[in-house]
């Protein structure tokens, strides 16, 4: 064997160790081990009382004694690969830590579909949404809603269609 692959193998070994233990030092030493765990939150459903917004048109509602009543709108037309605004309505006025929307089909995997919500004042909250093409061409998606409070989450699901936009 000639040098120069002897060379190369015990070069191509330390340059493995080396990967391997800064790896093991970022695991080790690099962790936040200050930080206090998160605390268990509680995810309490809430009633759902109109679900309207499957037709992307009118406002879904569902409500819960604590929390009240919330309304989740979405324009006339909510079309894969084109962003559409949403908007979450509190009847009434409470502290929430955020508001997300996670956004799925049943029996289908369609990859991560969040998005946080920011408030707009007066219980309002707003958000834009993009949503992939299902190349099957299904278009019932669901909307989990989950408003967090201190220690609490409270959950709501809608049902919600999205279409192909209209050829422009």
């Amino acid at each position: 064997m000639s040098p120069l692959v002897k060379t190369g193998g015990l070069l191509l070994l330390v340059v493995l160790i080396a990967i391997v233990g800064g790896y093991s030092w970022v695991a080790i030493y690099q962790t936040d081990s200050d930080a206090a765990p998160a605390a268990p939150v509680e995810t309490v459903s809430m009633q759902v009382t109109e679900t309207a917004c499957q037709k992307t048109r009118a406002a879904c509602r569902a409500t819960h004694p604590e929390l009240g009543d919330i309304a989740l709108r979405f324009p006339e037309g909510a079309y894969y690969m084109q962003r559409f605004e949403t908007e979450l309505h509190l009847a009434k006025a409470t502290e929430l830590d955020q508001v997300t929307l996670d956004l799925d089909m049943t029996d289908m995997d369609m990859g991560r579909n969040r998005f946080k919500l920011s408030p707009a004042g007066d219980g309002i909250w707003r958000g834009e949404l993009l949503l992939p093409i299902c190349v099957t061409g299904r278009v019932d998606w669901q909307v989990r809603v989950q408003l967090d409070t201190a220690g609490r989450r409270y959950e709501a699901v809608f049902p919600l269609n999205v279409t192909r936009a209209p050829e422009q």
